[in-house]
């Protein structure tokens, strides 16, 4: 049993890496059409698609009737970030669910009546004129291209250049944070994002990406307090957060904590398999539990028959029963 126990924990801490296949079973997408201020859709217009719960950055462009359609995607909280030129024209927050085809058309026409009119503009777009500079929004978008071809120097030396000109900006402190986490510099993550949740203390996402990367740097008392106030902030994100932190006592060699997150992240989305697969394997460590343990692995095939992790629970399962 003792061996057994070993072994399937060295399975755990092989599988608890995967901190961002939370919730992946069913993909959504996103659809919608862009009309610009003359009234004709617009094509070729950037549509840049970024989570805001964990850092993930996708973009598209529009066809030639302005249209756009994104899917394949995990459910969660988005950002859309129309760009032309590499000037922002628009932006929207999104949440979507499994399965959604979530459609956001963008009417740039109600947006330059707003203008004209002077009564005031569209706060998603208030978020888009802050970064409209030119000399800052070309360093930023000079460290989103360097990002997604993954030259973390140059990306990291854009958004500091972008930071310095426009110090009150979150955006770029959470994409700089985002990008010493993609370079393993766990610490300068941390602190990066620790700007960014200071300029929007409300903001659940930045607290969850700033607990991954406290946890990442050894900080796990940090961590965990990050991720219980992302769950404060928006409960749609707890079972998230307690997700991610069950994984991160994992790495922290804390098996108990880990067992203890698991259960509180099934308090909030009762539905997610690779949670019980994770809390079915953290009960291994305690000999007393191996009962549970099984009817938790059971849970994830019953949740999950072909999932990612569904030969390692048949493996556990049967090996237990021996």
């Amino acid at each position: 049993m003792k061996s057994i126990t070993r072994c399937a924990l060295v399975v755990l801490f092989s599988a608890s890496f995967a901190v961002h296949t939370y919730s992946q079973q069913v993909a959504a997408a996103f659809a919608g059409q862009v009309i610009g201020k003359d009234g004709k859709p617009m094509a070729g217009v950037l549509v840049r698609i970024d989570r805001t719960d964990i850092p993930e950055h996708r973009e598209i462009k529009t066809d030639k009737n302005g249209k756009y359609y994104y899917g394949g995607l995990p459910n969660g909280s988005y950002r859309l970030t129309l760009e032309q030129n590499g000037l922002p024209l628009a932006v929207a927050d999104l949440k979507v669910d499994f399965g959604d085809t979530l459609t956001k058309d963008f009417d740039l026409r109600a947006a330059s009546a707003t203008e004209r009119g002077n009564t005031g503009m569209d706060p998603a777009l208030k978020e888009a004129e802050r970064v409209a500079n030119r000399e800052t929004q070309g360093a930023f978008n000079s460290g989103l291209d360097a990002l997604n071809a993954r030259n973390y120097d140059e990306a990291i030396k854009e958004f500091l250049a972008a930071a310095a000109k426009r110090p009150k900006d979150y955006v770029i402190y959470a994409r700089l944070g985002q990008t010493y986490s993609e370079a393993k510099k766990y610490s300068e993550a941390a602190q990066a994002y620790q700007k960014a949740v200071e300029l929007k203390p409300n903001d659940a996402g930045y607290y969850n990406s700033m607990a991954i990367a406290l946890g990442a740097a050894g900080m796990i008392e940090e961590s965990r307090a990050a991720f219980v106030k992302a769950a404060e902030l928006d409960p749609t994100l707890g079972g998230l957060a307690y997700y991610n932190l069950g994984l991160t006592f994992i790495h922290s060699g804390n098996a108990k904590d880990a067992t203890d997150s698991f259960r509180k992240s099934l308090s909030y989305d009762a539905n997610n398999a690779n949670t019980y697969f994770q809390l079915g394997l953290s009960l291994l460590s305690n000999a007393d539990s191996t009962a549970e343990a099984v009817s938790q692995l059971e849970k994830y095939l019953k949740l999950a028959p072909t999932g990612e992790f569904a030969n390692a629970a048949k493996q556990v399962i049967a090996a237990m029963k021996k």
